[in-house]
């Protein structure tokens, strides 16, 4: 998928994995949001997500199979085929640290790729039994709605000391 001289970069792994796997794939996880210019995520392998039925698929390719192949998870950016930021953060709370799914929420954000609503709702749909990092997220989402670190702070003083959250 490349001429052995030309050294070998993430887009290429990117682009050579969609174009394999064709319709039935998108970006998944950390590499959705690095495709999407989500700050953090830089060293993201090119990982994809496909329908359980295509589970026989090489491993030359880092992949994940779901259940619950939306198209409205899906979009397509830079003529590639990815998850978008809200499900995106919903995959990565299952195999990220905290710190950095608090960080691809607020930097999704303040991007305006998603919003807490959205991001709950999504979530209340994907979650059950046997997903992980629906604890995760949800613990998280009790303190999101600002745009950075130091507003994720404020309000998460605000709700240990039964204050209420600002209003919009």
């Amino acid at each position: 998928w490349h001429h052995a001289a030309t050294p070998r970069t993430w887009d290429m792994e990117v682009h050579a994995g969609a174009t394999w796997l064709g319709r039935d794939a998108a970006l998944y996880g950390a590499a959705a949001l690095r495709w999407s210019g989500v700050e953090g995520h830089e060293d993201a392998r090119a990982s994809f997500l496909t329908p359980r039925g295509r589970r026989h698929l090489p491993p030359w390719l880092e992949l994940h199979t779901t259940t619950r192949w939306d198209p409205r998870d899906l979009l397509n950016r830079h003529g590639v085929r990815t998850c978008n930021a809200t499900r995106a953060i919903i995959d990565l709370a299952s195999t990220a640290t905290a710190r950095s799914v608090e960080s691809a929420i607020d930097h999704s954000i303040r991007r305006r790729l998603t919003s807490v609503p959205t991001l709950s709702a999504r979530l209340a749909e994907l979650s059950g039994s046997g997903r992980a990092g629906t604890r995760l997220l949800q613990t998280l989402l009790l303190d999101s709605g600002g745009e950075s670190f130091l507003e994720r702070e404020f309000l998460r003083l605000l709700r240990r000391h039964g204050l209420p959250h600002p209003a919009s």
